[in-house]
C-alpha cells in the first residue's frame, strides 16, 4: 500500500506499507517517493496505484506550492519510481472551483486495463473529467465533465475522484467522495 505521509517540514511524501494478510502492515522506514521535480516541490499526495501488464503505475497529486496537478510514475518493485511526469502539462479549464488556477488537475485514477484498445482515467475535483491514452504517456482530456457537484445533494458543494475503478461482473465500479456544503458543518460521503 502506498500512503501519504507529511514530514516536520509539512512536505508530503509517499510511504510504502506491506502486509501478508491485509490487516497487519509493516511500514518502510524511508519514503519511497519524495519530491524531485519543480512541479512537486511542495509535496506528493493522494496516491492511486494499479498494476498494468506487470508494471505498477501510480497516479498522484504533485503540488508546487501554488497548483495541484495530476502526475504519474511507474515501478517494477514499489521502491524505485521512474518517469515522473505531469499527466496534463497543458490542461486549462475555466470550470475550476474557488478561483483555483485553470491548470489545477488533481485526483487522477487509472482504469487498470485497456478499454477498446485505450487506457482511460478519471480525474478532478469539483468536476470529474475523463482522459484517454494509447501509451500511458500522452493523454487526451475530455473537457466535458463526466460528473459534477449536484446542488442540493450529498455532493452538492464538491466532488473528488476516489480510488482506481474496479471491474465487477456488472461493469466498472467508480467511487468518489462528495461534500454537501463548504462550512464547518460539512460532511464527506462516498458516492
Amino acid at each position: 500500500m502506498l500512503f501519504r505521509g507529511v514530514g516536520d517540514d509539512w512536505i508530503s511524501r509517499l510511504g510504502l506499507a506491506e502486509s501478508s494478510d491485509g490487516v497487519n502492515f509493516t511500514i518502510d522506514s524511508l519514503p519511497v517517493m519524495t519530491p524531485q521535480n519543480v512541479f512537486e516541490r511542495s509535496g506528493i499526495e493522494d496516491p492511486r496505484m494499479v498494476k498494468v501488464d506487470g508494471m505498477f503505475i501510480v497516479t498522484y497529486t504533485a503540488f508546487d506550492g501554488l497548483t495541484a496537478r495530476a502526475a504519474m510514475s511507474s515501478s517494477t518493485d514499489l521502491h524505485n519510481w521512474r518517469d515522473r511526469q505531469l499527466i496534463f502539462p497543458s490542461w486549462n479549464t475555466q470550470q475550476q472551483r474557488e478561483n483555483l488556477p485553470s491548470d489545477w488537475s488533481k485526483a487522477a485514477a487509472l482504469f487498470p486495463r485497456k478499454i477498446n484498445g485505450k487506457y482511460y482515467l478519471f480525474f478532478g475535483d469539483n468536476h470529474i473529467w475523463a482522459a484517454k491514452s494509447n501509451n500511458l504517456l500522452d493523454w487526451e482530456p475530455m473537457y466535458e465533465p463526466v460528473l459534477s457537484a449536484r446542488e442540493g445533494m450529498f455532493d452538492g458543494a464538491y466532488i473528488e475522484m476516489g480510488p482506481p475503478p474496479i471491474l465487477t461482473s456488472k461493469g466498472w465500479l467508480v467511487l468518489y467522495h462528495g461534500i454537501d456544503r463548504l462550512d464547518e458543518q460539512r460532511t464527506y460521503r462516498l458516492g
